[in-house]
């Protein structure tokens, strides 16, 4: 899996020394098993309020940051019906003090089938370290039984909509393990995946934060988001499906794959007949009634589209937008009432007035349907160059910023890197 970030047995095929069990004893057992051949039978002792099992605190805690959403896993399965079963995290400060559990309702388990449990919580704001494991809750009679196998505490992938830049934020934890790098993968019905420009082979060793801004999402629908794994020789280590989003836009977006600081919400006004030329040839032949035909798969389609600005300096940004000359992506939302979107090239731009005295302006737009940039085209939010120029010294930089991270994240002023 992409995102486990516990240590302890949770496949219990080298047995279950590293957990500890309360209300009940815990063995190995290949009586069952999900996945290899063992798995950790939890068997309730006594006459307790709840048995369970964790991981043991002082050897195999997890750390943990506050504020951050984590997930555990794992299978279930009993020999006769449980009616409360549950899976719990519990929270710990950085001395070690029990904070509070998070759990989601027991609710029944059913007899001899493996069934998947999981929770996701949101580590409390003093948390440091947690455990995590299956919990029998309603006062338990002795000699229940509950397997448990394939357990496991994970750093979901996060993917969140910011509407402001049009733009899906990927972010996610890489797991101990020999990772060394990943995809970043999207997938609309969950079925097929297509890396995320950008986000093909990230070098990621264990440990690592990895996060990308996806810009070519489709709007109005579900937008599932992955990492897929891969070792230092290249072979695919495990992919996992953990987050999805529905980004909501109701704007006609113009955005550029190599500068998303320019990315723009445009106004359409109009668009023209979609054309498609031909690259047909037809030739006569001497003493024949029918010509011959020569031909080949039709260009991409062409249009005219009107767009116009509010403002002069609303003018002037679209401008710059136009000023790169680079393939431009028009991104539609689902009520976009007919608007041809995609991948474009746009031709000779006349920027003209809405009448004498109006601030406002007009753009004539002429466009040709390209094929995408490919996967190595990548886009930056600023340059150093663009930097340099904005703040004019390395000490003044040293002192916007808190982090390289930070630097990062800056979006340029596309004045600034549109070489006039």
């Amino acid at each position: 899996m992409s995102d486990i970030v516990s240590v302890e047995p949770g496949t219990f095929e080298g047995g279950v020394a590293g957990w500890v069990a309360t209300g009940a004893s815990l063995v190995q057992s290949n009586a069952q098993a999900h996945s290899g051949t063992f798995s950790a039978l939890l068997t309730v002792t006594g006459a307790p309020s709840q048995a369970y099992a964790r991981p043991v605190y002082a050897t195999f805690k997890t750390p943990v940051s506050a504020g951050r959403q984590y997930r555990t896993t794992m299978w279930l399965r009993a020999p006769v019906t449980i009616p409360q079963a549950t899976v719990a995290i519990d929270w710990f400060d950085a001395a070690g003090n029990y904070l509070s559990t998070a759990s989601p309702v027991a609710s029944s388990l059913a007899a001899n089938v493996w069934t998947l449990r999981d929770h996701t919580a949101t580590a409390p704001g003093s948390a440091a370290f947690a455990v995590y494991g299956p919990t029998i809750q309603g006062s338990p009679t002795a000699g229940v039984q509950l397997f448990i196998d394939d357990a496991a505490l994970r750093v979901p992938l996060a993917a969140t909509f910011d509407p402001l830049l049009s733009r899906v934020r990927i972010t996610a934890h890489v797991p101990a393990g020999n990772t060394a790098s990943v995809d970043v993968q999207r997938s609309l019905n969950g079925i097929r995946w297509t890396t995320v420009r950008g986000g093909s082979r990230i070098p990621a060793p264990a440990g690592t934060d990895v996060a990308l801004d996806d810009y070519e999402f489709a709007p109005g629908v579900l937008n599932r988001y992955r990492l897929q794994r891969y070792s230092a020789l290249g072979a695919v280590i495990g992919a996992d499906p953990t987050n999805s989003v529905t980004p909501v836009q109701t704007d006609v977006w113009f955005k550029s794959i190599t500068r998303p600081f320019l990315n723009r919400a445009v106004k359409v006004v109009d668009h023209g007949d979609i054309s498609r030329p031909a690259r047909n040839g037809v030739f006569p032949i001497l003493g024949r009634t029918y010509p011959i035909a020569v031909t080949d798969v039709r260009l991409s389609r062409q249009w005219d589209m009107t767009i116009k600005a509010d403002s002069v300096s609303d003018a002037d940004a679209l401008d710059l937008v136009f000023a790169s000359g680079d393939p431009l992506y028009i991104q539609v939302p689902p009520d976009g009432r007919d608007i041809p979107g995609g991948y474009v090239v746009v031709g000779d731009v006349t920027r003209r007035r809405y009448g004498h005295v109006s601030v406002r302006r007009w753009f004539d737009l002429p466009m040709t349907e390209v094929a995408p940039p490919g996967p190595d085209v990548v886009g930056a939010t600023t340059n150093w160059e663009g930097i340099l120029a904005e703040f004019g010294s390395w000490n003044a930089v040293l002192a916007a910023f808190g982090s390289w991270a930070e630097v990062a994240e800056y979006v340029a002023d596309p004045q600034t890197v549109i070489v006039p």
